[in-house]
């Protein structure tokens, strides 16, 4: 109902009306008014009678006033019954009486007795009482004057007012609703829910069994859950009694159907609990459903609370029963407190040295005999050296002592036992024990004696081979003379050179253990290695370190300064020996200064070889002063965050702490001792050479350079000062990698390597030796030091991880590396020198060969042009010549060697000095190519050579596809006064890069060259040079042909006769047949049979008289085709053409010449693709 101002009975208006709503619904009805004046939502009644019967319901109106229903006049009954589930206040309809009042008490009472059968009567439709009854009274509680039906029946009169409340009212939650109109008149209906059951919702009708996990007591509105510690597995449960108690090993939250077991590692002692604990530390539950918790077995643990397992002990170490933590080693097996975990043993294997009874901790390692560690505190074990019959000075133990004393056999002390406890002992490291000193003076007057003698043995030898002295003695003078022939053989074969090289190599491969601190394999290998250690002899065999009063510092000082005590002694002997000679002489001669100097030159022989000898020992020594071996002394902990204590000692001492006063005295007289030997003496030897450099350069020698002939003789001259950079190598193989920090061995390695990678690359490149072999065995030997260095690479790498040489494929050690490069390097080196000899053969064979003289076969000799002067001046422009002279210039310095030939790319040094550069030069050779005269630099060339007269040499490029240009265009563009000078009565040599033709060019360059000399000007000479010759060249002159070869030639194919009479002039038993295309032979008078008029040979043909040869075998002579621009063009072509092909038919062979001399009418070959024939092409 919807109104502006009033809006009634939003489902239902009764106004004055009689209205009966039997089992009708009235329900969602809206009265909607915009003055809020709506009222009865779902009925208004406004006046008559409405009666609602058969469970009809009003629900879920809404209006401003009565959301139900709003009664405003009238009568509103509700009969009973009302739906099953609802209830409504009960009245039963009967008729409301006035009371009694008869004053007969006999009336009264049966008035009274009348009054309820008068109040199921209704009045008569007059308004009659019934006999007997009373009237009705004015208020009855229902209409039954209406409907008189209501009597006696249960129902509800609503009251005049406005209703908001559904109609009926349902039966409250936990009660059930009845049909019964009895239990239709209150909120609880027909009674509480039984047992066992609940009714959750209001106006049921029906019950819910109660479900499992929870109990239900009469009139439950919803289920109750059994309490914690208890379970329900059944329905309908009427009480909390009839839930069952958990059982143990179990939980039971409120409301669970089962009991829930207790997950592994929780347990339960008795049901009574909600929850399972956790099982302490030390004990698990395996299984679920425990009550009670295990310990932890012997060699397991747990360290936490809830677990389900035992962990097993970590290998080494072990545990006791119901542990929490591995606590124990096993046999094998140690604790180390610093660093292990709460619950690991360190390996013993992974330890070599060391023993490791059961329980055994960091502090309590039994150290193995031959074994050292410097601290209880570190588990960095050292190896000690092993001497004769196993012998070490290290005895092991579980007692560390002071500073690891406590390892050493008795009589030692120190870092790995190398130390002694008598003081008048050292330590031999190849019997690992402590030896005497024995008497000190006795041993420094026995090593001066030695080397006294030996100085003396080495100068009577030198003198007695150099001299002429011979002794009587036939046995004397037999071996004299073999040692004088020996001494020659050794000059002639240069052997000091690869007798210097071998010293090198030895003295670098035996400073590789120490300088790198590498170990080798196998204890064969070290011996070997150290045995090459004999220039450090002198150090040791009579005064060993550990026997000077001095200490270290007295051992530096004597073995950086003996050699050069023995050099002033030999000198001064020598230049005593010149004073006595000196004596000897006239006096008006004699000179005292003259005697000193050759005295000194005498003796610098041998104080060169000395240091040599010396000078990697003495470095050696100096430098290992600065290397200091670190051993650990305690490996640190948490509290110092595992910081490592070292204690270092000098490497040559032992007993000289690397932080104490007299180490430091010993480092700062290194380091002053580095100026006599690393650098003193490499600095002497570029000194010496500097201030000869002209004497040997000019090969002038003079006394000093003859005397400091070890340092330079070997040497090619433009690399006389190569010594001392050879020096120098060694000594960054051997010396200098020790400043580099202990504990960088690798970056060591690395230095090295890459200095013997660059001198391989320098002498293969340079080749410095005069000897081609000492170039040969120097790259060898570097190349070999390269295979050492990676080898000892290698070695690092396989020392600081074995999965890391695994990954090499070469085992868990060292030693495969090592097997490996050593097979490899040997099999290289065989091979490179087997690869040597051939490439050394297959040169000679293929490289253009020196010319020599016809007539005597010897080499033509260049006059000395100075040190500034060239014999030729190669002239060429830059863009299209630059590539050939530069051949030229390398083929002309093998085929005439000592020749200086001027090329501006190396030999130019300022372009305004181009013109006395020509000046300088014997003769100019112009390279005439594609804008040679254009060039303004070229022109210079071309003016200074006109105005010094040189002799000139032309040499033409012919081929176009090399920027090659014709004469004719060369001629034109040749300034004109300059022109007849250029071309005028010149020979012009085509340049071609046919290797055959090419020695042709070559030669005829030289013939220009060599005419512009005083010596051989005046030598007659031919288009060929004839007078030089290639050794094995071939001559045509006196060639026979044996048995005699017909040559035939077609007189259509131009030039053929010409070449045909040419050949023949030049051999014999070759005549010459000229054929017609059908194959018959010209009378002899058309032939050829003069020799006059014969053209000289042209260097052109591409096949040559070898064909001719083989050909001669042939049934019939070959035929000559003789290939220029005329070959098969126009109607001669095609004669000739057709005559080829009748001479293919018939078997004969043709033999092919093409001219390549454009002058002749030459050309590339490609060309006659385009002239001759298809079907010849292919033939």
């Amino acid at each position: 109902a919807n109104g502006t101002k009033y809006a009634e009975g939003g489902g239902v208006l009764g106004v004055s009306a009689n209205i009966s709503l039997t089992n009708s619904t009235v329900a969602h009805c809206v009265a909607n008014s915009t003055d809020h004046g709506a009222s009865g939502g779902g009925l208004h009644v406004d006046g008559g009678f409405v009666t609602l019967t058969g469970g009809s319901f009003i629900r879920n109106c809404t209006a401003d006033v009565g959301a139900a229903l709003q009664i405003v006049a009238g009568v509103v009954t509700y009969p009973f019954p009302t739906a099953v589930g609802y209830w409504l206040p009960q009245t039963e309809c009967r008729v409301y009486r006035e009371a009694c009042q008869q004053t007969n008490p006999g009336e009264q009472r049966q008035c009274n007795a009348r009054r309820d059968n008068c109040s199921a009567q209704p009045d008569d439709t007059n308004g009659t009482a019934p006999a007997g009854c009373q009237p009705a009274s004015a208020v009855q509680p229902c209409a039954w004057k209406n409907d008189k039906s209501l009597l006696l029946k249960l129902m509800y009169q609503l009251p005049v007012q406005p209703h908001d409340q559904d109609l009926p009212f349902a039966c409250i939650a936990g009660y059930l609703g009845s049909p019964a109109e009895l239990n239709q008149s209150s909120p609880f209906c027909a009674g509480p829910c039984p047992a066992g059951t609940f009714c959750e919702a209001e106006a049921s009708t029906a019950t819910t069994v109660c479900p499992v996990g929870s109990f239900c007591p009469t009139g439950s509105i919803r289920p109750r859950l059994c309490p914690s510690a208890t379970f329900g597995n059944a329905t309908g449960l009427k009480s909390e009694q009839d839930c069952t108690a958990c059982p143990r090993g179990h939980t039971c939250t409120a409301g669970s159907s089962a009991p829930t077991p207790c997950p592994a590692g929780l347990f339960a002692a008795n049901g009574s609990f909600d929850r399972c604990e956790e099982c302490d530390a030390g004990s698990v539950a395996n299984d679920t459903g425990a009550w009670k918790c295990e310990l932890c077995k012997e060699g397991e643990y747990q360290p936490l609370r809830g677990m389900s397992e035992c962990r097993v002990c970590p290998r080494g170490s072990s545990s006791i029963e119901g542990a929490t933590t591995c606590a124990l080693c096993e046999n094998g097996f140690y604790k180390n407190p610093n660093s292990d975990a709460e619950d690991d043993c360190s390996d013993c294997s992974t330890v070599d040295g060391i023993a490791c009874p059961r329980n055994t901790t960091l502090s309590t390692i039994d150290i193995r005999q031959g074994y050292w560690r410097h601290s209880a505190s570190t588990k960095v074990v050292y190896e000690c050296r092993s001497g004769d019959n196993g012998r070490t000075p290290c005895a092991g133990g579980k007692n560390a002592g002071t500073n690891g004393d406590g390892y050493c056999a008795i009589g030692h002390k120190g870092p790995v036992c190398e130390l002694c406890t008598d003081g008048n002992a050292y330590f031999e490291e190849s019997s690992a024990r402590c030896i005497d000193c024995g008497n000190i003076v006795t041993n420094v007057i026995a090593l001066v004696t030695a080397a006294i003698v030996v100085v003396l043995l080495i100068a009577a030898a030198v003198s007695l081979v150099r001299g002429s002295w011979q002794p009587r003695n036939a046995v004397a003078a037999q071996a004299l003379a073999r040692a004088r022939r020996f001494s020659q053989v050794w000059l002639q074969l240069g052997m000091q050179s690869k007798v210097k090289q071998a010293i090198g190599l030895y003295q670098v491969i035996a400073a590789i253990p120490t300088v790198f601190n590498v170990t080798l394999p196998d204890e064969s290998y070290a011996k070997w290695v150290n045995a090459l250690s004999w220039p450090t002899f002198i150090d040791s065999v009579f005064l060993p370190g550990e026997c000077y009063t001095g200490g270290y510092f007295a051992l530096l000082l004597s073995s950086a300064l003996w050699p050069i005590g023995l050099i002033f002694v030999v000198t001064a002997a020598s230049i005593a020996w010149e004073s006595v000679r000196e004596l000897q002489s006239v006096p008006q001669v004699r000179s005292w200064r003259g005697a000193a100097v050759h005295g000194v030159g005498r003796a610098l022989p041998f104080a060169l070889f000395l240091t040599f000898l010396c000078v990697i020992s003495a470095s050696t020594r100096i430098f290992k002063t600065f290397l200091c071996d670190s051993f650990v002394f305690d490996d640190g902990s948490a509290a110092n965050d595992f910081n490592t204590a070292y204690h270092e000692y000098l490497h040559d001492d032992y007993s000289l702490e690397c932080n104490s006063s007299e180490y430091m005295r010993s480092r700062n007289w290194a380091y002053a001792l580095i100026a006599f030997w690393p650098a003193g003496v490499p600095l002497l030897y570029a000194t010496m050479l500097a201030a000869n450099r002209k004497a040997i350069s000019k090969r002038v020698p003079n006394e000093l350079s003859r005397s400091i002939g070890f340092l330079h003789r070997d040497y090619k001259h433009q690399f006389f000062w190569w010594e001392p950079i050879e020096l120098l190598r060694k000594l960054c193989l051997t010396d200098v990698p020790l400043l580099i920090g202990t504990g960088q061995e690798t970056a060591r390695v690395i230095l090295a390597l890459l200095v013997s990678l660059v001198a391989l690359v320098t002498h293969f490149v340079l080749q410095p030796f005069k000897r081609g072999v000492d170039n040969w065995l120097s790259t060898f030997i570097n190349f070999a030091l390269t295979l050492i260095y990676l080898t000892v690479l290698l070695i690092k790498v396989c020392e600081d991880s074995s999965e890391a040489c695994e990954t090499f494929g070469f085992g868990s050690s060292s030693s495969g590396v090592f097997l490996f490069f050593l097979i490899f390097s040997t099999i290289t080196l065989v091979a490179m020198l087997v690869l040597g000899i051939v490439q050394i053969c297959y040169t000679n064979l293929h490289s253009v060969p020196v010319l020599r003289l016809r007539n005597d076969s010897t080499r033509p000799e260049l006059p000395a042009v100075g040190k500034t002067g060239y014999h030729l001046f190669l002239s060429h422009v830059w863009r299209s010549g630059q590539d050939q002279v530069a051949v030229i210039k390398r083929q002309l310095q093998l085929c005439l060697p000592g020749v200086r030939v001027f090329l501006d790319v190396d030999d130019l040094l300022n372009i305004i000095d181009i013109e006395t550069y020509v000046d300088q030069s014997m003769a100019v050779l112009f390279f005439l190519s594609e804008g040679y005269f254009a060039s303004v630099n070229c022109r210079r060339e071309v003016a200074s050579a006109k105005a010094a007269n040189k002799p000139l040499v032309l040499v033409h490029e012919t081929d176009l596809r090399k920027r090659g240009v014709s004469l004719e265009v060369l001629r034109k563009e040749c300034p004109e006064e300059l022109r007849d000078f250029v071309f005028n009565d010149r020979r012009i040599i085509r340049w071609s890069r046919t290797v055959s033709f090419q020695q042709l060019s070559l030669k005829l360059i030289a013939d220009g060259l060599l005419h512009a000399t005083l010596a051989y000007e005046k030598v007659p000479t031919d288009a060929l040079a004839s007078w030089l010759t290639f050794p094995g060249e071939i001559s045509l002159t006196g060639l026979t042909f044996d048995p005699p070869l017909e040559l035939r030639f077609s007189g259509f194919n131009p030039g053929a006769k010409e070449v045909a009479e040419e050949l023949r002039s030049r051999s014999q038993g070759l005549t010459l047949q000229e054929v017609d295309p059908d194959g018959t032979q010209v009378p002899p008078n058309v032939g050829v049979s003069s020799n006059a008029g014969m053209p000289t040979l042209r260097p052109r043909a591409s096949r040559g008289p070898r064909s001719m040869a083989a050909a001669s075998h042939a049934a019939f002579g070959p035929l000559l085709l003789y290939l220029n621009k005329a070959t098969f063009v126009g109607q001669d072509g095609v004669k000739l053409a057709e005559l080829v092909r009748i001479e293919r038919a018939a078997g004969t062979r043709i033999l092919l010449f093409h001219e390549n001399d454009e002058a002749l009418g030459g050309g590339p070959f490609s060309w006659h693709f385009t002239t001759t024939p298809e079907d010849l092409i292919y033939d």
